[in-house]
C-alpha cells in the first residue's frame, strides 16, 4: 500500500454520504479482546485492512493517532457502518468526545482519506489524538498491539 497522496479531512457534522466507513487503528481492531470493538463490529461491515497518513503514538493503556502528511503509515482496519447515527454516537461517548464530554476532549472524530490493500482511497471517520505527544512514544512499525503485561 502507498501514502502517496492522502490527505486528512476537516472536523465538523455528519456528511452526507450515501455509504459512511470508519477507519480503527487500536482497541477497537478485530484481534483485540474489547467489549466495545465487539459492539461496533456488530454494527459495521469489515471491508479491509487499512493505511491512513500519520504517526501512532502508545498512550499506555491504549495509542493515539495524530495526522500527519509525513510519510509515515498508521496501519488499521476499515469499516462500512451499518447505523451511522447510533453507532458515531456510542463511540464517541466512548472514545470521549461526545458533547457531553468535558472540555478539552483528549480525542476528535474527523474525516480523513484512507486506502484499502487494494490502493482503492475512502472517506472514513476516524479518532484523532488532540493531546501532546512524546517523540519518544512513536510506533515506528505504524501497528498497535496492546501489552500483554509480561515483562
Amino acid at each position: 500500500m502507498s501514502l502517496d497522496n492522502l490527505s486528512s479531512g476537516p472536523n465538523g457534522a455528519q456528511p452526507t454520504l450515501e455509504k459512511q466507513y470508519l477507519f480503527v487503528y487500536g482497541s477497537l481492531k478485530r484481534n483485540i479482546a474489547n467489549p466495545m470493538g465487539a459492539m461496533m463490529r456488530a454494527h459495521a461491515n469489515y471491508t479491509a485492512e487499512a493505511i491512513i497518513a500519520g504517526r501512532i503514538y502508545d498512550l499506555g493503556p491504549y495509542p493515539g493517532l495524530v495526522l500527519e502528511d509525513c510519510g509515515t503509515a498508521v496501519y488499521g482496519e476499515l469499516y462500512e457502518i451499518v447505523r451511522p447515527n447510533a453507532l458515531l454516537s456510542l463511540l464517541d461517548a466512548y472514545e470521549g468526545c461526545s458533547e457531553e464530554d468535558q472540555q478539552p476532549h483528549e480525542f476528535s472524530r474527523v474525516l480523513a482519506t484512507v486506502r484499502d490493500n487494494e490502493g482503492m482511497d475512502y472517506r472514513a471517520w476516524v479518532y484523532v489524538y488532540q493531546g501532546v505527544v512524546d517523540p519518544q512514544w512513536v510506533l515506528t512499525s505504524g501497528y498497535y498491539q496492546p501489552s500483554t503485561g509480561v515483562a
